[in-house]
């Protein structure tokens, strides 16, 4: 049940009508305590963020309510950013770093034949063109530590409140434009 998915629980229709003498037991204290990464965790991941040439923001479920927090770190970090279905909504469509789904799937991730190791092609920038790792880095921010690493492995790991964490990482994340990735994020939205 703590993964959030399908349950299934039956209970007898007898059951429904029986008094019970018991009194009903207040929740363990600890059930209302939520995991959170220390800040050294948080920070380590700081140096990682900074070596990313093109970074991407994808927005989950537990982003709403988080746009503004979402579009400073994209901003200060030159980050694209994307969004799942449940995050419909979170970033304004306007924002300069905001990269249609449709885009993202039909134009980075398509592989491309090469006689070599698979790899994605990028649209080929003004400078040439430019090609996709074959393993871009992950790393996930998540409430629940059950999720981390869940759908898809991470490099890195970062439980808490994304209100908290999003603040500390902009905060601490020098400024870098990425003029040649923001190139790449204009002409994926030019379309």
């Amino acid at each position: 049940m703590t993964r959030r998915m399908v349950n299934h629980i039956s209970i007898p229709m007898d059951l429904f009508t029986t008094v019970s003498p018991a009194a009903i037991r207040p929740a363990e204290p600890y059930l209302h305590t939520h995991p959170a990464s220390p800040p050294k965790v948080i920070d380590g991941v700081l140096p990682i963020l900074n070596r990313s040439q093109r970074p991407v923001i994808l927005a989950g479920r537990g982003t709403p309510g988080y746009s503004a927090e979402l579009t400073v770190l994209a901003e200060k970090w030159g980050a694209g950013i994307i969004h799942t279905m449940p995050a419909t909504g979170v970033v304004p469509i306007p924002i300069l770093w905001f990269l249609a789904v449709s885009a993202w799937r039909v134009k980075i991730r398509r592989p491309t034949p090469s006689p070599g190791p698979t790899s994605a092609r990028w649209p080929a920038p003004p400078g040439g063109p430019e090609t996709m790792p074959p393993a871009p880095c992950r790393y996930q921010i998540d409430f629940e530590p059950a999720n981390i690493g869940l759908q898809t492995p991470v490099h890195y790991g970062i439980v808490g409140d994304v209100g908290q964490i999003l603040p500390r990482l902009t905060d601490q994340l020098p400024d870098n434009p990425r003029a040649n990735w923001r190139t790449t994020i204009e002409m994926l939205r030019g379309d």
